[in-house]
């Protein structure tokens, strides 16, 4: 067994234990691998024919490359213990960077050499672009923020906070807004302050490492979901790619999946919401679940890929950028792909959703010239939009849990309850949680929602 893997043990899986997992993205191959370990019998469908879900390898024109750009944190204890416990190497798959946020032009800043929460506070105070007095009222408000436990008694958009504690226009623009955008994929002016908030206590604030930016040096396939099929087929799995599933049912003696003639004792439905909806449609009592998944709002994520001569490359692996439309830009080549190649990121991508791809890309490829003095000439360029990439993190959202109303049939997935954003580590967590439910003996489980 890998180092690292024990964290994530279970008891052994009932006898004769079928479970069908739907979906293998990140939440769904977690819950496979943990499923696996413990002994159960479990089969992994996935309709496309790659593996990741909205993090995965794409091949475009001859090239790989992910469907979007990743940045994962220090604090991401459950994926990084399974990708160490499934034989993966994070220290070899992902650039450790301390944290620093540098965007041009005009602003830079990195956490001091101290203890916490003085790092933060004199990194502040020596940080280019804010001021002294933007600097002292940011450390002030991380201060209350921290006397707090970093917990908010109702919650709020993330902007009216901010504002009520009097953050100047420059912290506004140049670090609070390209962070919220980055952790939330939604912009200050609507997103939750408490999920913010929790970042920040255990990103941002959590020190030891946790607030260390993880950088992807290879592709998205590699650094879990290919590792993770694997350790499932090797202990008896089964990992179906290009196997469409339309419809769960119940019929008495167990669950049944459209195509297949064999029940299953437990599904996990690990789909986005707006697939798990229409899944769900022929299983009786569980209005509240689908109510709750089709009331989910989503925002879209764009990434502009510039390939440039192999002789351009940026000052270090990830850049700000102001101005827009451009929110950040990742030299691949200095993350293990082809020298030259720039990876532009959009959060919140509505602003931008409806520009031809032919119009956006060159509008970015613009912005890196008048920002980063890249070529005025690319070789290729490529847009690739997630039109579904996160759900919109909102205050007083309501994202469902694992268990649905009826017992054996479980959710897993980013958008599903948690403290945190719609990242790979919730997506992780949630697989990790659903497997562990049904893992549970029924005598010990908590009662499904009703």
């Amino acid at each position: 067994m890998a180092q690292g893997f024990p964290y994530y043990a279970q008891p052994s899986s009932p006898s004769g234990q079928q479970v069908a997992v739907i979906g293998a993205g990140y939440a769904g191959l977690a819950a496979g691998v943990v499923l696996a370990e413990a002994g159960s019998a479990v089969t992994v469908f996935e309709a496309s024919r790659s593996l990741g879900g909205r993090a995965r390898r794409v091949v475009v024109d001859g090239r790989t490359v992910d469907n979007g750009q990743h940045i994962l944190s220090g604090a991401y204890r459950d994926l990084l213990g399974l990708m160490r416990g499934i034989g993966l190497s994070p220290e070899d798959a992902l650039l450790r960077l301390p944290l620093h946020l540098r965007i041009v032009p005009g602003f830079s800043f990195e956490k001091a050499q101290a203890r916490p929460p003085w790092d933060m506070a004199l990194g502040l105070l020596k940080a280019k672009g804010l001021g002294p007095v933007a600097a002292f009222r940011m450390a002030r408000f991380l201060a209350a923020m921290q006397k707090r436990d970093f917990r908010l008694e109702i919650d709020e958009p993330l902007l009216a906070l901010l504002e009520r504690h009097r953050q100047p226009e420059r912290a506004l623009t140049f670090f609070w807004e390209p962070l919220c955008l980055a952790a939330l994929n939604t912009p200050m002016a609507s997103a939750s302050a408490q999920v913010f908030l929790n970042v920040l206590r255990d990103g941002v604030m959590g020190g030891a490492g946790a607030d260390d930016l993880l950088l992807p040096k290879v592709d998205l396939g590699r650094l879990f979901p290919d590792a993770a099929s694997k350790y499932i087929t090797d202990r008896g799995g089964i990992v179906r790619t290009a196997s469409p599933v339309r419809h769960v049912y119940w019929a008495g003696d167990g669950w049944y999946l459209d195509g297949i003639s064999s029940p299953f004792s437990s599904v996990i439905v690990a789909t986005a919401p707006q697939h798990a909806v229409q899944l769900l449609e022929e299983v009786e009592d569980i209005e509240a679940t689908r109510a709750r998944l089709a009331g989910l709002d989503f925002l879209p994520i764009s990434t502009i890929y510039l390939q440039y001569e192999s002789a351009f490359r940026l000052p270090s692996p990830m850049i700000g950028l102001a101005h827009g439309p451009g929110q950040w830009v990742f030299d691949r080549g200095q993350l293990g792909g082809p020298a030259g190649l720039m990876a532009v990121v959009i959060s919140a991508a509505t602003a931008t959703e409806r520009t031809a791809n032919q119009e956006l890309a060159k509008a970015v490829a613009e912005q890196l010239t008048a920002l980063l003095g890249a070529p005025t000439k690319t070789t290729w360029r490529q847009v690739i939009t997630e039109r579904r990439a996160t759900i919109a993190c909102r205050p007083h959202i309501f994202r469902p849990g694992n268990l649905t109303e009826s017992d054996g049939l479980l959710l897993a997935g980013d958008y599903t309850a948690s403290p945190y954003p719609c990242t790979l580590e919730s997506a992780v967590q949630s697989g990790i949680a659903a497997a562990r439910h049904v893992l549970t003996p029924a005598s010990a489980r908590t009662p499904p929602l009703r």
